[in-house]
């Protein structure tokens, strides 16, 4: 998967979790800051999930930065 495949699915997922449309974000976005609640976050990562058939860790994912759109394309890109 390209790094604009793996964009275009953060931004579905996104989508899907806010039942927004034309949700904007970049390499440089942190889903966290304003974007993200504990409960969307829960929902945009299972939908990431299924679009890209990756597998996030059970660890704390916030901490381990998953919020952050450039760490998700990297994760997403090298599965």
């Amino acid at each position: 998967m390209t790094q604009d495949d793996a964009l275009k699915c953060i931004r579905e997922s996104l989508e899907t979790a806010l039942d927004k449309k034309d949700v904007v974000i970049d390499l440089k976005t942190d889903l966290k800051e304003g974007v993200l609640d504990s409960l969307d976050s829960m929902v945009f990562l299972l939908e990431l999930e299924q679009r890209t058939g990756c597998k996030f860790p059970d660890s704390d994912i916030g901490a381990d930065g998953y919020f952050r759109v450039a760490n998700l394309v990297s994760l997403i890109t090298s599965n």
